[in-house]
Parts: structure tokens; C-alpha cells; sequence
């Protein structure tokens, strides 16, 4: 089963995640921290390394980053553009 993805966060793709929020304008904004304006470099259609993207995550994935700042995440089938989750959320 996977996880519900009910939250949004900023990633660049095989990197690290910039920000996270209960919308995708949310995490945005929380990306601005680290990033001029995430919306200007974003290409949510590609999967190129490297590229930003907003993508759907867990509740738990957007808790812990609130919390203790980016870490290692899965994707959903394999793409973080089908959406994110912490690892433990997977099912083997």
C-alpha cells in the first residue's frame, strides 16, 4: 500500500529537500530560505539529477524536516515526481 501523501515539498532531484509546507505555495516559500525563488529554476516535468521540483510527501517526511531539516527520503514507484515519503514508510 503506499503511503498517503497529503503535504508538499521542494526538492532537487537526487539532492536534498529546501522546503516543506501543507501546499505546494507553502513549501515554496519555506524554500525561499535557501533558495532566490524555487519557482524561477523548477521543471516538474523532467527527472533530470539536479532540477527543483514540488512534489506531494507524507505528513510524517514533512514533520521530521520541519523538525531536524532535510534528509534521505524514497520515492513513490521509484520517481520522487510521483511523491515522497521517509523510507520506513515503504512497504518491502
Amino acid at each position: 500500500m503506499k503511503p498517503e501523501l497529503t503535504h508538499y515539498a521542494v526538492v532537487q532531484i537526487g539532492y536534498a529537500i529546501f522546503g516543506v509546507g501543507e501546499t505546494p505555495d507553502e513549501a515554496q516559500d519555506d524554500a525561499r530560505e535557501w533558495l532566490d525563488d524555487p519557482c524561477d529554476d523548477m521543471d516538474e516535468d523532467s527527472q533530470i539529477i539536479g532540477n527543483l521540483a514540488t512534489v506531494e510527501c507524507t505528513k510524517k517526511l514533512h514533520d521530521y524536516v520541519v523538525k531536524n531539516g532535510t534528509t534521505t527520503w524514497s520515492c513513490i514507484d521509484g520517481n520522487e515526481l510521483n511523491g515522497i515519503c521517509m523510507p520506513d514508510e515503504i512497504e518491502e
